[in-house]
């Protein structure tokens, strides 16, 4: 299958725009984490943000893009791209697991906890992910708005997201989905809702490092990650959605 150029040269583009701020980021060494005072509503509005890619929002808004590109494309196309996007998300929900493992890299609002002497480091990580919530749960009442303001939804988000920092599965996650479906979106000369999604993309991978969930490398890997897993999905999505094409023809006609 042959790909038109413009739509692929397209996508680079906006994979190099996604890339640009986590790369400055890291290339000057400068941490977002702790600039911003997480009891704002500047805070409140990187948290909302943030939330649109986690369990279970981040099923919403997959149902909301794939609602929205049903009234934008063509029914063959809309099915193909549903399978490469939903191809492409499970893979990065595969990898993101396996490589928090491998890696085992603590969160900066960890970090800073730690620097803060309300928590010990190996101490945090030895223990399950319920006790670590019950553990921030008496840890976090006891900082000092004066180090530290933090509002009870981000102490909430903190408290959830317990496990390791690399890579940042929200980016990795928008970044798929703004790839995959920015592909069959831009073959059909729609530029607003991928310009939409990009814009998404690269505040989701922000919204992580300034409320302390990620550092720039996270991000910087997350979207280079995200990226590949786009040109995978698409490839091997497309050469083998001719195989279950009758299957999903029917379901659409059952409906």
């Amino acid at each position: 299958m042959k790909y038109a150029a413009v739509p692929l040269t397209s996508l680079a583009i906006c994979w190099l725009f996604l890339l640009s701020l986590p790369l400055a980021l890291f290339s000057l060494s400068e941490p977002l984490f702790p600039w911003l005072n997480l009891d704002s509503a500047a805070a409140q509005f990187w948290y909302w943000l943030t939330v649109s890619g986690s369990a279970p929002w981040g099923v919403s808004t997959v149902l909301l893009v794939f609602a929205i590109s049903f009234f934008i494309l063509p029914k063959g196309s809309w099915l193909k791209m549903m399978f490469c996007t939903s191809l492409g998300l499970v893979l990065c929900l595969l990898l993101n697991e396996q490589l928090k493992l491998v890696f085992a890299e603590s969160r900066p609002y960890i970090e800073w906890l730690s620097h803060q002497q309300h928590l010990d480091i190996k101490e945090f990580y030895s223990i399950d992910k319920y006790a670590r919530r019950e553990l921030l749960a008496q840890v976090l009442p006891g900082v000092s708005p004066l180090d530290m303001p933090i509002s009870a939804q981000i102490q909430h988000h903190w408290q959830i997201e317990t496990g390791f920092s690399f890579p940042s599965g929200h980016t990795i996650f928008a970044v798929t989905l703004t790839m995959c479906s920015s592909f069959f979106l831009l073959r059909h000369n729609n530029l607003w809702l991928p310009a939409l999604l990009i814009c998404w993309a690269l505040l989701m991978g922000l919204s992580r490092m300034l409320l302390g969930m990620h550092w720039s490398v996270d991000v910087l890997t997350s979207t280079l990650l995200g990226g590949l897993l786009s040109a995978l999905a698409i490839y091997i999505g497309s050469h083998s959605y001719h195989r279950l094409k009758p299957v999903f023809t029917k379901a659409m006609s059952e409906s």
